[in-house]
């Protein structure tokens, strides 16, 4: 059967109903248009995209009212969790993806509690001074 090549347009016997190239070199040249277009598809602006939209989920919140009540929301471990909250908002990753993230948070907001210096009254302070001085007299 003659059938017209889909690269060059010459007409050639074609074998099987498959073949839409008259042989390797229109085959592969198509190919390598293809693979071309794709890359540029890829490498396009990213900038005419607008990001979205910052939107406390209730994760986000409760992560930064707790870490906000034990005055560690500046912390390097603060701002990694909140990090770890905002990503964990968003919609689009695989279960496995979040399960990992969901471990980091929990990791991370230990260590920025556990960091965090909780002011002391200046009455405790005083009682456990006169405790000490009490133990050692």
């Amino acid at each position: 059967m003659k059938v017209s090549c889909k690269e060059c347009g010459k007409l050639f016997d074609a074998q099987t109903r498959a073949r839409v190239f008259c042989g390797t070199a229109c085959r592969k040249r198509s190919s390598d248009r293809d693979i071309a277009a794709r890359k540029n598809a890829e490498m396009a602006p990213i900038s005419s995209i607008a990001p979205p939209e910052s939107v406390d989920s209730p994760l986000i919140s409760t992560t930064r009212r707790e870490l906000e009540e034990a005055g560690v929301t500046e912390t390097v471990n603060g701002q990694i969790a909140l990090r770890l909250a905002e990503k964990l908002s968003q919609p689009g990753d695989t279960g496995s993806a979040m399960a990992s993230l969901a471990r980091q948070l929990a990791t991370a907001m230990s260590d920025a509690l556990a960091s965090g210096t909780k002011k002391a009254d200046a009455l405790d302070e005083l009682a456990a001074w006169r405790d000490r001085k009490a133990s050692n007299a």
